[in-house]
């Protein structure tokens, strides 16, 4: 006996039932809603759709910020980098700057100290010949003043003879 029941008749026939069931059931809500009768398993369908509808949004609006903020990130990293990248620049050809300042200054400290010898020899050379220079003087001097002696000597003893 269940054999012979037509199974396609059957499957056709609960489709056929659910659909106009699900048809009966749209055009109950739509005429309530245009009426305005609310019944509470419609609210409460209609309230949970109008929470998926905010939620939806929600999270629509918090992906777009959430993208927004992580181009902001993205652009503000960059900035950083090419400012520290700018920074490190300029700290190097300050270092670079200040190191060619220490080498000139090393470079200028022995010139000075070579012309500082260099002044100190001419210096103890020139004072070598002044040094000798003046025992000279002394010595020419002491000449002097004796053939001055012997001339004033000389015309002394002329003076008396002629006298």
């Amino acid at each position: 006996m269940f054999f012979e029941l037509d199974f396609v008749s059957i499957i056709l026939a609960i489709v056929t039932i659910l659909l106009a069931w699900q048809f009966l059931d749209k055009l109950l809500v739509w005429f309530w809603e245009k009426t305005g009768i609310e019944f509470r398993h419609i609210r409460k369908r209609r309230e949970e759709h109008e929470l998926l509808m905010k939620t939806a949004e929600n999270l629509s609006r918090l992906q777009e910020q959430h993208q927004e903020d992580v181009e902001r990130v993205t652009q503000n990293d960059r900035e950083m980098q090419q400012e520290f990248s700018e920074f490190v620049e300029e700290l190097k050809s300050a270092l670079t700057a200040q190191r060619e300042q220490m080498d000139i200054y090393a470079q200028n400290r022995i010139n000075d100290r070579e012309k500082s010898r260099e002044v100190q020899r001419e210096l103890s050379e020139s004072i070598d010949k002044l040094a000798e220079g003046a025992e000279e003087r002394k010595n020419k001097s002491r000449l002097l003043c004796v053939e001055v002696w012997n001339c004033l000597e000389i015309k002394l003893t002329k003076d008396l003879v002629n006298m």
